[in-house]
C-alpha cells in the first residue's frame, strides 16, 4: 500500500502553479475542472484523477511520481518510470473508494432524514388535536351549574359535572334524580349517566356510551347535551348544558394572557346574586335591616351590604370613595365614585356593557368572587 500525503501533493500543486503564474481560474480552465476542484487538491482533501494527473505531468513538466511525492525527484530513474502507471491506477482506485465512501455518507444521511420526517408526520398525525378540554355550563328555572369539565383524548373519556346548584337558594327543593345524556346528529338520545348522585364523575366511559370525537363538534356548536333532573313529587326539568372548547393540543399561536388579572372574573349569565347575598348573611353581621361583611387589603377597606334585593359595595382608599349597588331583580349596577365632593355617577346596563363601562363591571365581580364566595 503506498502513502500519499494529500496536503504534501497539495501545497507541490500550488507552488508549481504559482511558479507557472497561473491562478485556481486559469489552471481548472486548462485541466477543465471547476475552481473549487483545484483549491480541494491544494488544500489537501482531495485528489486529483490519473488523467488530470497526466495534465498537470505535462504543464508543470514534473512526473507523476513527483506529483505524488509532493516534491522533485532529480534521481528520476527509468525503474520509477515504470512504477507510474501503477501508480495511477491505486489513484483511481482510491479515488473511487472515497466517491463511494460519500455516496454511502449521503445516502445515509438521506434516509436518517427521511425517518425523522415519517416518525414526526406519525407523531403530527397521531397526537395532533388529540386532547380536548370543554368547559361545561347550563341554566334553567330551578338549576344551574357552571364548573363542569370534559376532557377526551384518543381513548378516554373524563366528565364531571360539578355540583348542581339551586336557583332559588329559599325554595325548598331535593333532588331525586339525575339523567345525562346527548342527542346524536340522527336524533337518537345517548345516555351517559343516571343515578341519584348530581356530582356526576365519569371515567373512562364507566359503562355508558361516550361521547364519539365526531359528535363533539356536533355537540358543541349545537349545544345538544342535556341534563333531566327529577325532583320533589316527581317533578322533572331539562338543563340545556353548553360545551365550550377551552385547550386542544392543536399547533395555535400561544397567548400570554394576564391570568392574575380574570381570576375572579365571570360574564353576567353566571353571576347567582342569591348566592352572594346568602354568603353576605353568613359572614356578616346584621346591621340596618341587612347585613355587612366588611374586609381589609392593605391600604383600603371594603364593606358588602346586603338589604332589600340589593347588593352593595363600598370601597374607601386615599379619601376617595366607590360605591358599587347592584339590584339584584335585574342585575344593573349603580356605581359613583366619590371624590373632594365631586360626584362620578353611572348606570351600568349588564346586558349590555360597553367597553368604556366594563372595567368598572368587572371590578365588582372581582370583589364578589374574591371576598364572598371565596
Amino acid at each position: 500500500m503506498i502513502y500519499m500525503d494529500l496536503k504534501a501533493i497539495g501545497k507541490f500543486i500550488k507552488k508549481l502553479r504559482e511558479e507557472k503564474g497561473l491562478s485556481q481560474n486559469q489552471l481548472s480552465e486548462i485541466v477543465h475542472v471547476t475552481r473549487q476542484a483545484v483549491s480541494t487538491w491544494e488544500v489537501g482533501r482531495s485528489l486529483p484523477d490519473s488523467s488530470i494527473l497526466l495534465e498537470l505531468s505535462k504543464l508543470f513538466d514534473v512526473s507523476i511520481n513527483e506529483l505524488l511525492q509532493g516534491e522533485k525527484n532529480y534521481n528520476n530513474s527509468s525503474k520509477s518510470q515504470k512504477l507510474e502507471n501503477v501508480t495511477l491506477s491505486l489513484v483511481d482506485s482510491y479515488n473511487s473508494k472515497i466517491k463511494k465512501l460519500l455516496t454511502v455518507i449521503k445516502i445515509s444521511l438521506i434516509i436518517t432524514l427521511l425517518l425523522l420526517f415519517i416518525l414526526s408526520c406519525s407523531y403530527f398525525f397521531m397526537y395532533y388535536n388529540s386532547i380536548k378540554i370543554y368547559r361545561i355550563y347550563g341554566t334553567s328555572d330551578n338549576f344551574f351549574t357552571n364548573d363542569g369539565l370534559l376532557i377526551k383524548t384518543r381513548k378516554e373519556m373524563y366528565l364531571r359535572l360539578g355540583k348542581i346548584q339551586k336557583e332559588h337558594i329559599n325554595k325548598k327543593i331535593k333532588i331525586n334524580k339525575i339523567k345525562l345524556y346527548y342527542v346524536t346528529q340522527k336524533g337518537i338520545k345517548k345516555v351517559l349517566y343516571y343515578d341519584e348522585k348530581d356530582n356526576i364523575i365519569l371515567i373512562e366511559n364507566n359503562n355508558y356510551d361516550e361521547i364519539p370525537y365526531k359528535e363533539l363538534k356536533y355537540l358543541t356548536e349545537k349545544n345538544k347535551l342535556y341534563l333531566e333532573i327529577t325532583f320533589n313529587d316527581n317533578k322533572k326539568e331539562i338543563v340545556k348544558l353548553k360545551l365550550k372548547k377551552k385547550f386542544s393540543n392543536s399547533f395555535k399561536p400561544y397567548e400570554n394572557k394576564r391570568i392574575i388579572s380574570k381570576k375572579y372574573i365571570t360574564n353576567n349569565n353566571n353571576i347567582r346574586l342569591k348566592n352572594i347575598a346568602k354568603k353576605i348573611e353568613e359572614k356578616g353581621e346584621p346591621e340596618n335591616k341587612g347585613y355587612t361583611y366588611v374586609v381589609k387589603e392593605e391600604d383600603s377597606e371594603i364593606k358588602f351590604y346586603y338589604a332589600n334585593d340589593v347588593i352593595a359595595i363600598l370601597k374607601e382608599k386615599n379619601g376617595i370613595t366607590e360605591i358599587w349597588r347592584i339590584l339584584i331583580i335585574n342585575k344593573n349596577i349603580v356605581y359613583e365614585k366619590i371624590n373632594n365632593n365631586e360626584v362620578n355617577h353611572i348606570e351600568i346596563d349588564t346586558k349590555n356593557i360597553n367597553k368604556k363601562d366594563n372595567s368598572i363591571y368587572k371590578e365588582a365581580i372581582n370583589y364578589l368572587k374574591k371576598y364572598i364566595l371565596s
